[in-house]
């Protein structure tokens, strides 16, 4: 349910990099029908937004256990700057980059008024600059990270 890339930083460790797509939206042809359907085919009867809460934290707790240094975007659906959203994160040394680096987020999607897509990382890796870009400069109802 999501993509993943590992990235070798030398000797000492290595990066992976985790993009979530992430909806709860209902209707044939949304991410959340194709995760049922995924799921649905491997015997699994759930609701996949709670599967896939349980299977993300499961895997990042498994790769954090490893030693795996993590960057995590996401279009979390959610207001980023939530509280009790950020909390499983920080619980597990994830900060969210750009609220982090942007005194004031904007709103991530067109029809929205808060910021629902963020990355976050390790708090071992520096990132010392990132932002958003522009609507339309790509076919998307959804800011450029």
């Amino acid at each position: 349910m999501w993509d993943t890339a590992l990235r070798s930083m030398g000797a000492d460790h290595d990066n992976r990099r985790l993009n979530v797509p992430h909806n709860s939206r209902y209707g044939i042809q949304t991410v959340y029908s194709q995760h049922l359907a995924g799921l649905l085919r491997i015997g699994i009867i759930a609701n996949p937004l709670e599967q896939f809460w349980k299977d993300f934290w499961e895997q990042i707790d498994k790769w954090l256990d490893e030693g795996d240094k993590l960057i995590i975007g996401g279009d979390w659906i959610v207001n980023v700057k939530d509280e009790g959203f950020l909390l499983p994160f920080q619980q597990r040394g994830l900060y969210p980059v750009l609220s982090t680096l942007v005194s004031t987020p904007p709103e991530t999607n067109t029809r929205g008024s808060n910021p629902i897509d963020e990355i976050f990382a390790s708090s071992t890796i520096e990132i010392s600059k990132c932002g958003y870009l522009d609507y339309g400069i790509i076919q998307s109802d959804h800011r450029i990270l």
